[in-house]
């Protein structure tokens, strides 16, 4: 194999191997796993590391508590 072939072929595979990466923690936020959970599965250091790396996932998981939260509140008052 010609070295730009091999240099292709390991540059698509690490791309592979990071969208699967990106794939595995957005189904482990998007299923409300907590972040020390996520980060021990994906093999990062610590949770800093998966909060700096996926913050916006988790974001999008605080709106929808707190859309859940306003509804709970919203139910609880026209009770």
């Amino acid at each position: 194999m010609s070295s730009g072939v091999a240099f292709y072929a390991k540059r698509n595979t690490g791309q592979k191997i990071y969208r699967r990466i990106q794939t595995s923690a957005s189904l482990f936020i998007s299923h409300d796993t907590d972040v020390a959970t996520v980060s021990g599965r994906l093999g990062h250091a610590n949770a800093n590391t998966t909060l700096k790396v996926y913050s916006h996932m988790f974001k999008a998981r605080d709106r929808a508590a707190a859309q859940a939260l306003g509804n709970i509140a919203f139910a609880v008052s026209e009770g």
